[in-house]
C-alpha cells in the first residue's frame, strides 16, 4: 500500500542512487516509495530512473519537500562531505514538514560497492565532523567472520548494535545476538530484518554464568565480540 509507505526523495542520481532506488522498488517489504531525485548535474534534470524523475537540484530543495510532501531525504552520496550534509540542514532548518534525513555509508564502508536499503543510516556526529576515513583490511576481516558462528554481547546497544549490522556484511554463518534489555535486541531486529543471515536473540546477563554457559553449549560461538558494557560510567562509580 502506497498511502503507508515513507515518501522519499533521493539526493544524487549516480550510482548508488540508482541502485538504492531500484532496490526500493524490487523489494517487497521495503518501507520506502521513492518520489522522486534531486541532483546539482545540470544536464541530468528530467531524466527519468527506473522511472523516478531528477525534480531539480539542490538550491531547489525546500519547494520540491513541500510540492511532494516529502518525508524523508535520502542523501545517496557515498562519502559525502560534511559540508554538503551540514548545508543540506541548514535549508531545511526552518521547514517543518521534513522529517528525517538519511545517508548512506561512506566508500571505504561499502565492501562490495553494492548499496542496498540495509546501508540506508541516520546521520550521526561523525558524519559532520569531516573526519578521514581509516584504511580497513576487508579482505582479512571477511576472511575472519564469514561462515562463522559469531556471538555479540550488548548487541542492543550503541555499539553492539553497530557491530552487528557491520559483521552481517561479511556473511558469518549465524550471529547470536545477546543483551539484558529485550526492547533494544527488539529494536535491533527490526533494524536487520532485510539479512539473510540466521539472527538469533537471546535475553541475558552476562554476569549470569548459569545462563552463558548454556548459550555457549546451544550455540557454539566461535568468535566473541563483548561490547556489553554500563552506559553511564560515571553515575556507576558513584555507587
Amino acid at each position: 500500500n502506497k498511502k503507508e509507505k515513507i515518501k522519499v526523495l533521493v539526493y544524487g542520481a549516480g550510482g548508488a542512487g540508482e541502485q538504492i532506488v531500484r532496490d526500493m522498488q524490487r523489494n517487497k517489504t521495503s518501507p520506502y516509495l521513492p518520489v522522486g531525485f534531486i541532483d546539482d548535474d545540470l544536464a541530468k534534470q528530467g531524466v527519468m530512473i527506473h522511472g523516478i524523475k531528477i525534480l531539480g537540484t539542490r538550491d531547489s530543495l525546500q519547494k520540491i519537500v513541500k510540492m511532494n510532501n516529502i518525508d524523508e531525504i535520502l542523501i545517496a552520496l557515498p562519502s559525502v562531505p560534511s559540508l554538503v550534509i551540514k548545508q543540506i540542514l541548514n535549508q531545511l532548518g526552518e521547514a517543518d514538514f521534513i522529517k528525517k534525513i538519511k545517508i548512506l555509508p561512506s566508500v571505504h564502508d561499502l565492501l562490495d560497492g553494492n548499496v542496498t536499503l540495509s546501508d540506508i543510516k541516520e546521520i550521526k556526529l561523525e558524519d559532520l565532523l569531516g573526519r578521514d576515513p581509516v584504511d580497513i583490511d576487508f579482505k582479512l576481516i571477511k576472511e575472519f567472520l564469514q561462515n562463522k558462528r559469531v556471538l555479540i554481547t550488548g548487541a542492543g546497544g550503541s555499539i553492539g548494535s553497530e557491530l552487528t549490522k557491520t559483521i552481517l556484511k561479511f556473511n558469518p554463518q549465524s550471529i547470536i545476538l545477546l543483551d539484558i534489555d529485550e526492547t533494544e535486541i527488539f529494536y535491533l531486529l527490526n533494524e536487520i530484518k532485510f539479512t539473510s543471515v540466521e539472527t538469533i536473540p537471546v535475553i541475558g546477563d552476562i554476569k549470569d554464568e548459569t545462563k552463558m554457559s548454556s548459550v555457549f553449549e546451544a550455540y557454539r560461538p566461535q568468535i566473541v565480540l563483548h561490547s556489553a558494557a554500563y552506559k553511564h560510567v560515571p553515575m556507576v562509580e558513584m555507587y
